[in-house]
């Protein structure tokens, strides 16, 4: 009796990735099938244009600022890299006690849709990042040319802290929110990868605002110097203007309260919900405090893989730059294209994380993206020549990109898999996992720029490659010795079944 039973289930047990094909086909590309976990598509499309304004600014704050200051204000990079910690580590306090704040709001009558006051972090976010964000890219008002670098750091430091606070208020929200609006897994890695999408959009956007200024406002056949203040503001009006629509867009067609509370789950589709919580973290159950959730060493496990995920996005979009402009002397029009091409790679492979992660799981996406990384870091330091350092660099651009995007979305999909129904605590969470990364980055990027020997050109393309690649290692190392909740192979699942068939 029992070996027609396992001769059954053996023709039934289909390999793991034949069985998530079918599963991604059905649910995507059968007309007739309805799935009960998907948002409605204007949900999904507010939910995208959240984030826009952030990225934007994070865009030129992270790509031109230290080209900026150095280039432009004329501080040295020892005073550039200090103006960037202060900002890092003034996001990196923000983000965990906003967000515990957020939750704290939220928490109370959670069953109404109308609860909590996520919109209300959002909406002061967003006008602190209005009133500060045009100064930090504007002539010091209160400096001559007497002025010494620490009036000028303190000038700008000032209007970056106001910035800093509002980017983390929005930032901390909207992540928060992902778990908020959809409690199963699959959705919030979609609108995620959405969001990401809409990030890779949203550098990219900026990298043509430069391109365009430079042709009309500028000229391409020299280095940024003093002379581009205009150009730089101009790219910043802009950003506030397309970041204030979309915002509204956000508050607007976006929900807030808990998905239980607009949603009737059957038995059926609660299987399929991010099942992983914290036991002491259970929806039913009061907030749990920040001690109980602080205490779960997988919450460091992960946010030591978010960290150093972080480290390598953080590091493309800052160093790279700084390689072109003063290892390579790159002209002004190579400033903007190399990172284009970069972000119009990940914006491509943002949409494709999406069915990646659903098709072969998270830890094939992320090792994926690793491999792609750590291949342009490679690249980066062994690539000599007129050949090998300009030409090419556009290609090393490309996997630098796909590996942005496989990184960061896989990423931010497993900080939603381990938060699960434990909504409470989803924006702490996610502070918390803020906190690790602007600490980090902005600690990683201090040091490097405080070590920059003035008569080194060729100091940035040690600076890139070694920090790109350590950082994309240890996150891919991390990850593998990682097994529950992200191992979720079905193929695992069939192998018990015949073993105790078997037995």
């Amino acid at each position: 009796m029992v070996k027609p039973s396992l001769q059954i289930l053996t023709e039934t047990c289909e390999p793991w990735w034949l069985s998530r094909f079918k599963d991604y086909q059905k649910r995507n590309c059968d007309p007739e099938y309805k799935d009960p976990d998907h948002l409605p598509h204007a949900i999904r499309f507010g939910y995208s244009m959240g984030h826009v304004l952030n990225d934007l600014c994070a865009s030129m704050w992270f790509t031109y600022s230290l080209v900026f200051y150095t280039a432009v204000i004329g501080v040295s990079h020892t005073m550039a890299g200090v103006i960037m910690v202060i900002g890092q580590v003034t996001d990196a306090i923000s983000t965990p006690i906003i967000g515990a704040l957020s939750d704290r709001g939220s928490a109370n009558n959670c069953d109404d849709p109308k609860c909590g006051s996520r919109k209300n972090w959002y909406s002061i976010g967003t006008i602190l990042i209005v009133v500060s964000k045009p100064f930090m890219f504007s002539p010091c008002l209160i400096c001559n040319h007497a002025s010494t670098e620490i009036i000028k750091v303190a000038y700008f430091s000032f209007f970056i802290i106001i910035f800093q606070i509002g980017w983390a208020a929005v930032q901390t929200v909207h992540l928060a929110m992902a778990v908020d609006i959809t409690p199963f897994d699959k959705e919030r890695t979609f609108i995620l990868a959405l969001r990401n999408t809409m990030t890779a959009i949203c550098n990219s956007a900026t990298y043509i605002g430069q391109w365009l200024t430079i042709m009309f406002c500028g000229d391409d056949s020299r280095q940024i110097n003093q002379d581009d203040m205009a150009r730089f503001q101009v790219i910043v009006g802009a950003i506030i203007i397309v970041g204030l629509i979309t915002s509204v867009i956000f508050l607007a067609i976006v929900p807030q309260g808990s998905a239980r509370a607009r949603m009737k789950f059957s038995p059926v589709e609660d299987q399929n919900m991010a099942s992983h919580s914290l036991t002491s973290c259970s929806s039913k159950s009061e907030r749990t405090c920040i001690k109980k959730v602080l205490s779960h060493w997988k919450l460091h496990y992960i946010g030591f893989i978010y960290m150093n995920t972080r480290i390598f996005v953080v590091s493309v979009q800052a160093l790279l730059t700084l390689y072109l402009h003063e290892t390579l002397n790159a002209l002004t029009y190579e400033l903007a294209t190399v990172p284009l091409l970069l972000n119009t790679v990940c914006f491509v492979a943002s949409l494709a994380a999406g069915p990646l992660n659903e098709l072969f799981g998270h830890k094939a996406s992320f090792v994926t993206g690793s491999i792609c990384g750590l291949g342009a870091s490679l690249w980066t330091y062994f690539g000599t020549g007129h050949l090998g350092r300009f030409v090419l660099m556009y290609f090393a651009a490309v996997f630098y990109g796909v590996a942005c995007a496989l990184m960061q979305v896989t990423a931010m999909a497993m900080v939603a898999l381990y938060i699960g129904e434990d909504i409470r605590n989803g924006a702490f969470i996610y502070g918390y996992m803020s906190f690790l990364d602007k600490i980090s980055t902005g600690i990683t990027l201090a040091l490097i720029l405080h070590f920059h020997p003035e008569d080194n050109k060729n100091y940035f393309t040690v600076a890139v490659s070694d920090t790109c690649g350590i950082s994309c290692v240890l996150a891919l190392v991390a990850l593998l010795m990682l097994s529950s909740p992200f191992q979720d192979n079905p193929s695992t699942q069939c192998k018990a079944e015949n073993k105790n068939l078997k037995e």
